[in-house]
């Protein structure tokens, strides 16, 4: 997760960006199932919700949801890696 999301994110900034959708549900997608398998019902639900966005095609908080999902994102790779030093220590 933490070598695969900031990429995914990028690809998720530039689908949004383009208003492209597909990408946007489709990198939302697995960025939910990603987030389930980590257990963060936070992220899951806000890339849930960006997956509803793209699947209708709704421009209405398609920035804003995105910018909250990149946050969320954010904090926990944050997270992982200071438990990771936390154990390597």
């Amino acid at each position: 997760f933490v070598k695969e999301s900031p990429e995914r994110m990028q690809q998720l900034k530039q689908a949004v960006a383009q208003r492209d959708f597909e990408q946007v549900y489709l990198i939302s997608h697995k960025l939910k199932g990603e987030s389930a398998n980590f257990g963060r019902p936070l992220i899951e639900d806000i890339a849930n919700k960006l997956c509803q966005i793209g699947k209708q095609q709704a421009l209405i908080e398609l920035d804003e949801t995105f910018i909250e999902l990149e946050k969320q994102v954010a904090l926990f790779i944050k997270d992982l890696k200071y438990r990771v030093l936390d154990v390597i220590r």
